[in-house]
């Protein structure tokens, strides 16, 4: 009996060694699961594909917190194609990154935003002391900033250093806009909720040689004292 007992344990603790990742995502998380088809690896360490290219960082890997399985939920460390790193858990349809530092150029994220590549340049950094996102609620502290930031069809704008503060409010992350070293002056937010839409709403105020270039009208009506009023909305292809 001993042996068999012995035995037991032995195959009991394969199989958990071993316990595929596809699966493993399955029990904590099945939506996601069925998100993420391209696992590679087992619950303690793999690598994966998502499915969308979202800002070339659609390669992705994970290291799990032994201890942390028998809670129930998975907690570890996430890379993203060599550009940004995590800790993460992730726990009844709800997961939480917190130190996350990631950098890429911004013309990788535009076909997420269903933009063409070609219309920015620039480098973006992203420092995210916590996002916590959950079916009923977004809780985020961080921000993201923009460098040698130019955009526009044509003739691109210099938009300087453009940053992005983030902060959660209800089923939405909110993104609060501006920039600095630049003609054209942004006062944005930007509310990205849990349905993968975005709205952005504010104003840009074109200035100096910027002035007079009648292509800002594009983004909506011009005020009396210069600013042109933003209104936009779409849905984020990730």
């Amino acid at each position: 009996m001993k042996w068999l007992a012995w035995s037991l344990f032995v195959y009991c603790c394969s199989l958990l060694a071993t316990l595929p990742a596809s699966l493993g995502l399955a029990q904590v998380a099945p939506q996601l699961a069925a998100a993420l088809p391209y696992l590679a690896g087992t619950v303690w360490r793999g690598n994966g594909i998502a499915p969308r290219n979202a800002a070339g960082l659609h390669e992705f890997g994970w290291t799990t917190d032994v201890g942390s399985l028998w809670s129930g939920c998975w907690i570890g460390d996430l890379t993203f194609s060599g550009r940004g790193q995590t800790q993460a858990r992730l726990c009844n349809e709800s997961f939480e990154l917190s130190e996350l530092q990631m950098q890429f150029p911004v013309a990788q994220a535009l076909p997420a935003l269903q933009m063409p590549a070609s219309i920015a340049a620039g480098r973006v950094a992203v420092s995210v002391d916590n996002l916590n996102v959950s079916a009923d609620m977004v809780v985020a502290s961080g921000r993201i900033i923009w460098r040698d930031a130019f955009a526009g069809l044509g003739q691109a704008v210099d938009l300087g250093t453009v940053e992005a503060q983030l902060r959660g409010l209800g089923k939405s992350l909110i993104l609060e806009v501006k920039n600095a070293d630049s003609e054209l002056l942004l006062d944005l937010k930007i509310a990205v909720t849990t349905d993968k839409t975005y709205q952005m709403r504010g104003t840009i105020e074109p200035t100096g040689s910027l002035v007079n270039r009648n292509d800002f009208a594009l983004f909506g009506e011009r005020l009396a004292n210069g600013r042109i009023v933003v209104r936009q909305a779409g849905v984020i292809a990730l």
